[in-house]
């Protein structure tokens, strides 16, 4: 499997430059805030190997905005280098896996594993929906389904609160959490009542 380095971003800072259409302010931004195109596929017949061997015979040195993404055997060096590093993550690919497409068949031949951080909050309100419930602490949001959220509810509408552990991808500029799953309820007591 070939695991590669998902380059750090910041995914909301990138995003004040997608709707630009004033020639001014895409010049002084793309100063602020240069992007560059990591080239790791090439969309087209034959085994992950073969098509990596193909890019690398190519030359992109002629425009600094774009370049390879390199890759490695070494997924552990890796994984210890994203953690370090506070990276998003790792894609991992199997060399021998030939391009099926955009979803046309689910297979476990690329494999994103996140670099997910954890914060303990104590949710105070939350408001039903179908598909459970959507609680709040301090103006971060996380959505809880299922039987735990049945739990959450029943532990704010007692006693005013619950306690639970978040995991989450990084915090926006805003203070929100990026991709915010519930993880679990750390409220002893309601533990030992569920």
């Amino acid at each position: 499997i070939f695991p590669f380095l998902l380059d750090e971003i910041l995914f909301q800072d990138i995003q004040k430059r997608v709707h630009l259409d004033n020639p001014l302010r895409i010049k002084i931004l793309s100063k602020e805030l240069p992007v560059k195109l990591w080239i790791f596929d090439m969309i087209e017949t034959g085994k992950l190997s073969e098509r990596i061997r193909t890019l690398n015979t190519r030359d992109f040195s002629a425009c600094r905005h774009i370049s390879l993404l390199p890759y490695t055997n070494d997924g552990m060096a890796l994984w210890e280098a994203v953690k370090g590093q506070n990276k998003e993550g790792v894609v991992m690919k199997n060399p021998e896996s030939e391009y099926s497409g955009f979803c046309k068949v689910r297979t476990n031949n690329w494999i994103k594993i996140k670099n997910l951080k954890s914060m303990d909050l104590e949710v105070k309100s939350y408001q039903i929906n179908p598909a459970g419930i959507r609680v709040e602490s301090n103006g971060i949001f996380c959505q809880i389904a299922g039987s735990q959220s049945n739990a959450v509810k029943k532990l704010i509408d007692e006693r005013g609160s619950a306690n639970i552990e978040v995991n989450y991808l990084n915090i926006t500029s805003s203070g929100q959490l990026r991709q915010p799953v519930f993880k679990c309820l750390n409220d002893i007591e309601a533990k030992k009542e569920n």
